[in-house]
């Protein structure tokens, strides 16, 4: 199994049974945990067997979360497949995180595979989450690392070494770090579908830092990286920056003045955001108690099954009513219970997104970001399949719009690759959820110009755009408004100011902390488009069908086409 195949940074194994020939492998890229995201894991089993055999892979997250994948191997055959194992982050913003691995299948004696951790520690105390690949790594990790603790604040250096041959082919394998550091070297050396992955990371707004040796326009042609624009390498909402050197040692001053420097925009840093006040759970509004109504239900249980009961249903003389009048009572009593409630809180539930759609033309791709919050009362049940490759974080909220402190019963959630189960909904509750995915589309906004004349859009994404900007290459404003799909409409002269007070109104007051982040990494860009769409549902990522969404806003953006 070893022959030809890429090292991992961490290779865990379950105890077999002595004698069964069955190799099982757990790959992992990264050699610790990180605080957010997912942590990619190869999965290899050689089934020496002559029957075909499944196992089932589970991940469990100390900060909550578990999830599982199934495997199938045939009999004298080799299988392998990706398991993208989540980590949620946890609610005090600890850095203290471990993940555990189990096999359960034939031949496996002990079903504990290991586990990756990192030390702990708070936010203040630690950096993001740094991937380097083993090359760089291998010649300063340690100085990179004396250079923090060194430091005034006294800052430990939190990451990870990467093995490059071995990067994931899936966006979310790269979403557990706030920064990827490598050289040129390493960046031929990925697989096409492995860069074509960590560039749709980079567009969902991660950090690429890339060290070469020769950085003339030849050399950065030939690796074919994105065209700088305005001084800067962007890739949607992300950046791929490059920096010369002299291919020996780390370049530790600028490495630490651009580590420290992406914080605030990390995803740690931004899910830790939702602790504050934020405008879809006004919009929700918290979960209300009808006070004077459950004193009334209390008040009447306890006369019937009291002073009724024990003096007329079951009075003197007759006290053996009492082992049947009581418990029917209850009954009727839960019953009606539960008619109060479905009259109060209805079936289902209720709730506001706020969906935020980056397109990609050129990979022909929707990098689609999901905030919402539900307001639930009685569910009849709380599965749901997952239509989407997608990252899905709960986010516990109390009816103030801060994080719960019944936070560990709110993360114990379910998932495997179809569906999802456990407290990711529960009755009667104001729940909060993160969602992303990135999927292929041919949305695009197509820009048709001609001297002397306001220029005319036409747009190919499936929703009617209720109103859109463009920004052209001379940084000039544009503007229309009932922008159907396909049809060519002329726009009207536009300022920035318009702009702003649009995505002000229309994005800021409702959006929370990665929704803005993102949105401020592409605002006002030149060559770069901005609507509103009139129908949100076609671009959601779909969750419990029994919620209905009564408030719902897509914001779109991406760079337009030229016609």
């Amino acid at each position: 199994m070893a022959a030809g195949i890429a090292p991992a940074a961490t290779v865990l194994s379950p105890r077999m049974d002595a004698g069964s020939g069955i190799d099982i492998r757990l790959e992992s890229w990264l050699d610790g945990c990180p605080p957010a995201g997912a942590v990619p894991i190869r999965i290899r089993i050689r089934n020496v067997e002559k029957q075909t055999h499944t196992w089932t892979i589970t991940s469990m997250c100390n900060t909550g979360g578990t999830s599982s994948v199934d495997i199938t191997v045939e009999g004298g055959k080799e299988g392998e497949r990706m398991m993208y194992a989540p980590v949620l982050l946890h609610p005090e913003s600890s850095y203290y995180t471990t993940i555990d691995f189990r096999v359960k299948g034939p031949g496996v004696a002990d079903q504990s595979a290991g586990n990756l951790h990192n030390s702990g520690g708070y936010g203040s105390s630690r950096t993001e989450f740094i991937g380097m690949s083993a090359g760089l790594h291998a010649k300063g990790w340690s100085a990179l690392e004396n250079k923090f603790s060194g430091s005034h604040s006294g800052t430990a250096l939190q990451g990870s070494k990467v093995e490059i041959p071995a990067a994931p082919e899936d966006w979310r394998g790269y979403t557990g770090l706030a920064q990827l550091w490598m050289d040129d070297g390493d960046w031929t050396s990925m697989s096409a579908t492995a860069k074509a992955a960590m560039l749709e990371w980079v567009a969902m707004g991660g950090d690429v830092h890339l060290l070469c040796g020769d950085t003339s326009v030849a050399r950065l042609e030939q690796l074919g990286l994105p065209p700088v624009v305005d001084s800067r390498r962007r890739v949607g909402a992300g950046e791929i920056h490059v920096q010369s050197w002299s291919g020996s040692s780390l370049p530790l001053d600028s490495m630490v003045t651009d580590i420290k420097a992406g914080k605030d925009a990390s995803r740690r840093e931004l899910m830790s955001g939702y602790s504050k006040k934020w405008g879809l759970a006004e919009i929700v509004g918290p979960l209300t108690i009808k006070s004077g109504l459950i004193f009334s239900f209390i008040a009447i249980f306890g006369l019937l099954v009291g002073p009724v009961n024990l003096f007329w249903l079951a009075g003197a003389g007759q006290r053996q009513r009492l082992f049947w009048t009581t418990p029917l009572l209850s009954l009727a009593a839960s019953g009606l219970l539960l008619v109060l409630m479905v009259l109060q809180d209805g079936i289902g539930g209720s709730g506001a997104r706020t969906i935020f759609a980056l397109m990609l033309p050129e990979q022909k791709r929707l990098a689609v970001t999901q905030e919402q919050v539900a307001k639930t009362g009685v569910l009849l049940g709380r599965g749901f399949d997952r239509a989407d490759a997608d990252l899905m974080a709960p986010i516990s909220i109390n009816s103030t719009g801060r994080q719960s402190s019944n936070w560990q019963s709110r993360f114990n959630v379910e998932e495997s690759e179809s569906h999802r189960n456990g407290a990711w909904f529960a009755s009667r509750s104001l729940q909060s959820h993160l969602l992303q995915t990135i999927r292929p589309s041919r949305a695009s906004i197509e820009i048709f110009s001609a001297e002397g004349s306001a220029p005319s859009v036409l747009s190919t994404v499936e929703a009617p755009l209720k109103r859109m900007f463009i920004v052209d290459d001379a940084g000039k404003v544009w503007a229309a408004e009932d922008v159907g799909t396909g049809e060519k409409t002329t726009m009207r002269a536009s300022d920035i100011a318009e702009l702003e007070q649009w995505m002000h109104d229309h994005a800021g007051k409702a959006s929370g902390p990665m929704v803005k982040s993102l949105l401020q990494q592409v605002e006002k860009r030149p060559g770069f488009a901005y609507a509103e769409a009139a129908d949100a549902s076609k671009f959601a990522i779909g969750t419990l069908p029994s919620v209905r969404w009564n408030h719902e806003r897509l914001l779109l953006a991406g760079p337009y086409v030229k016609r």
